[in-house]
């Protein structure tokens, strides 16, 4: 059911896009909204977490000429046939997915195209499949790492693509006039993916403008990195985890902490770095 459920989102998705003479997407409009079910689950030490999380479109920026779409807290672009984000630590685009048709794993449905990116059973490490459709982004995201046995999953359910909503609508902001509604709550979800090596994604909800700390400790309760330590305005924020303190240094694999803490508002969760 599952399955189908995501088939028949990407379909109606497929059936909403329209492209331009060059092949080109069509530009996305700010308040485009997706929203992602992921799963985390390990063996030994086990764990398992479900949870849903939601990537908007808030604005868009100029980086060294180039115009990104900021994604909660990440930037990125689309030129004809791929999509790139911004890397702060070298200052350069990252290619994320390449729709080349001379690539055996780019599949044609009409005009639009699939580009599937996997690394299957490999003995020592693992695998990954990522599906990215052209014009939507991501749809599918599922790894798995073979020490610990551990595997996380993530699939589009819902979407606002240039004003039309398709899947769990439910799930996403309601719009009023050119406004989105603003988190009712302070919220912190599961880090995302959990296990995770070597990077992961914490994202967090602020119903009011506040002075906001994001903190990562070890088991003993030190602090090994502060990620964010500064006033944010209302709204939706995503940061990365590389798996370093605060001096650059890969931390051991284990498990770390993270807390959200404001002025009226402070919670903890866990998370597994793997190496």
């Amino acid at each position: 059911m599952k399955k189908l459920l995501h088939i028949f989102v990407v379909l109606l998705l497929l059936s909403s896009i329209s492209f331009s003479q060059s092949g080109a997407a069509k530009s996305l409009e700010i308040g485009n909204q997706w929203v992602y079910r992921y799963r985390s689950e390990c063996l030994n030490p086990y764990y398992y977490n479900s949870d849903t999380s939601m990537v908007e479109l808030k604005r868009d920026t100029v980086i060294n000429g180039k115009k990104y779409a900021v994604l909660n807290s990440q930037f990125q672009r689309a030129d004809s046939i791929s999509i790139f984000y911004f890397n702060i630590q070298d200052n350069s685009d990252r290619e994320i997915v390449d729709f080349s048709t001379s690539n055996d794993s780019v599949f044609i449905y009409g005009k639009y195209r699939k580009r599937i990116i996997k690394r299957m059973d490999v003995p020592t490490a693992g695998g990954y499949y990522k599906e990215y459709i052209e014009g939507i982004g991501l749809t599918i995201n599922n790894q798995y790492n073979k020490t610990p046995d551990s595997s996380n999953s993530k699939q589009l359910i819902a979407c606002r693509i240039n004003g039309v909503e398709y899947g769990e609508t439910h799930l996403l902001d309601v719009e009023s006039g050119d406004t989105l509604t603003k988190p009712n709550n302070f919220i912190l979800s599961q880090n995302f993916p959990n296990p995770f090596n070597p990077t992961t994604q914490i994202s967090y909800e602020l119903p009011q403008d506040s002075d906001v700390e994001l903190i990562v400790y070890n088991t003993l309760g030190k602090e090994v990195v502060k990620l964010v330590d500064k006033n944010q305005t209302v709204g939706k924020y995503t940061i990365n985890w590389n798996g370093q303190n605060a001096q650059g240094k890969q931390m051991p694999g284990g498990i770390y902490f993270y807390t959200l803490k404001t002025k009226d508002f402070t919670q903890t969760k866990k998370m597994l770095l793997l190496r």
